[in-house]
């Protein structure tokens, strides 16, 4: 995003890191420490809910179900056997243990965070928001938390768990890595806040680095037309058949060794980790 289309009280604290993780460092650096047993109590509450979510029960497809998560990787193809609730496959050993990963990360910094001082509020607030052209239709949207910082501004928040060469990407880079839908995952949920009255002024995405528990956050302005994107995706996906389905997203790419093409394609990086795709790429090999 153009640093001219940020609002002038979001572009002064976007030149230092102090809305989150500066309070959280500063807590964890003093040598006062706080007993709070009710936070105690949510994180282990949220990591108990995720557990028994990601390892003991079996996840169930509903059809004719929108939410924000089903429709923001650019693939309405993706977005249509969500909500026709194809079969999709099991997830690997590695997929549910990011998965829980990242359930354990969000629980941790937003309860640390508000421990440290930080003023968030409506954690997962579960929000409907109609979808444009699809008439008594809406799309769920839960957001992770929302913050009110120390100037008075209200903003979204997100958390995400991250690789050591996804967060050094996060940290390096101005714009905003959109290979997982993160762009429209975030402009989703500022129009959902403000379309249920809560008037944020844009989004602070805290990242932990998995390996070595590094923390970093950026301000973000959501670009509004991913918001037209997701109804996009929306529409395709209520109006597609599973004999008629739309095209896909993403084309294989050329695979490479030590930089250099091979002659050969492969699955690239949204559909190695899309559930259908033995659905949508049947004629697709499994090397090891």
């Amino acid at each position: 995003m153009d640093r001219k289309h940020l609002p002038a009280n979001i572009l002064a604290q976007k030149e230092r890191v102090i809305v989150i993780v500066d309070k959280i460092e500063k807590y964890l650096e003093s040598s006062g420490r706080t007993l709070n047993e009710v936070l105690a109590d949510q994180f282990a509450k949220d990591t108990r809910d995720s557990f028994i979510r990601q390892f003991m029960v079996a996840k169930e497809a509903k059809p004719g179900r929108l939410y924000t998560t089903m429709a923001h990787v650019a693939c309405s193809r993706k977005s249509a056997y969500t909500y026709l609730a194809t079969e999709a496959e099991f997830p690997s050993p590695r997929t549910s243990m990011r998965f829980a990963l990242g359930d354990v990360v969000e629980a941790l910094i937003s309860r640390l965070a508000r421990l440290a001082g930080c003023n968030l509020s409506d954690k997962n607030r579960r929000m409907e928001v109609p979808v444009e052209g699809l008439e008594g239709q809406n799309i769920t949207c839960i957001p992770d938390d929302l913050l009110q910082t120390d100037s008075g501004d209200l903003i979204n928040v997100e958390y995400k768990s991250m690789s050591n060469f996804s967060f050094d990407r996060f940290k390096e880079e101005d714009a905003l890595d959109d290979t997982f839908g993160y762009g429209g995952q975030i402009a989703m949920e500022e129009h959902a806040w403000k379309h249920h009255g809560v008037k944020v002024k844009g989004s602070l995405m805290v990242a932990v680095r998995l390996e070595t528990g590094h923390m970093h956050e950026k301000l973000i302005v959501a670009d509004p037309n991913k918001v037209s994107m997701i109804f996009q995706r929306c529409r395709d996906a209520v109006n597609a058949r599973i004999d008629d389905l739309p095209q896909r997203g993403f084309l294989p790419v050329d695979e490479k060794f030590r930089s250099k093409p091979t002659g050969r394609k492969i699955l690239g990086i949204n559909c190695s980790y899309c559930s259908f795709r033995g659905h949508c790429w049947p004629e697709a090999k499994l090397e090891v």
